[in-house]
């Protein structure tokens, strides 16, 4: 039976950069690794949010990418 050993959480933040000649939006995004395995979507939220504060653009999506190695 195969197996899925947690490798790494990145936490990825989208923010809005307005819209593009066609009206459709312009998204730009930034990455953050070594997130601790045992942060809660709550306590994601709340570093995402604290980071934004950070940005001139606003927050648009927060996204939680978990890596997994399968093994055999």
């Amino acid at each position: 039976m195969a197996t899925a050993d947690l490798r790494t959480i990145k936490l990825k933040m989208i923010f809005d950069n307005g819209v593009d000649e066609k009206g459709k939006p312009k998204l730009s995004s930034r990455t953050y690794g070594n997130i601790n395995y045992s942060s809660t979507p709550d306590e994601i939220l709340q570093a995402a949010q604290a980071l934004a504060g950070l940005s001139t653009r606003p927050l648009w999506l927060v996204e939680k990418n978990d890596s997994y190695d399968i093994n055999a």
